[in-house]
C-alpha cells in the first residue's frame, strides 16, 4: 500500500496522472484484512466501478485530494486506529462521489 501511495503522489507532484489506479488502493486494504467476503466484496466493486471510473476524468487538484486522503488512511492504518480509517474513508468517498457529481 505504501508504494503505491508514493507512486501516486510522485506522479501528480510531476504533474502527471498516477498510473497506480484508485480502487487498486482500496483492494489493497481489502486483501490485507485476509477476510474472504470482505474481498470478494471489493473485487465485485471494482469490477463495477472500474467500468464507471473509465467515463470519469479526474483533475491535478482531485488527484491531490485522493492522495492526500489515502496517505492519511495509510498513516491510521499503520497506527492501527481502525475507528480513523472508518472515519476518513468515510469522507474520503463522500469527497469522491461529490467531485463525479453523482
Amino acid at each position: 500500500m505504501e508504494y503505491m501511495v508514493s507512486l501516486r503522489e510522485k506522479a501528480v507532484k510531476a504533474r502527471r496522472v498516477p498510473v497506480i489506479a484508485n480502487i487498486d488502493f482500496h483492494q489493497a486494504i481489502a486483501r490485507s484484512t485476509q477476510n474472504p467476503f470482505v474481498i470478494l466484496l471489493m473485487d465485485a466493486v471494482s469490477e463495477i466501478l472500474g467500468d464507471q471510473f473509465k467515463r470519469f476524468t479526474f483533475s491535478l487538484s482531485d488527484h491531490q485530494s485522493i492522495n492526500k486522503f489515502h496517505r492519511e488512511i495509510l498513516e491510521c492504518l499503520k497506527d492501527r486506529d481502525a475507528k480513523k480509517v472508518g472515519e476518513i474513508m468515510q469522507t474520503h468517498l463522500v469527497d469522491v462521489k461529490n467531485r463525479l457529481k453523482i
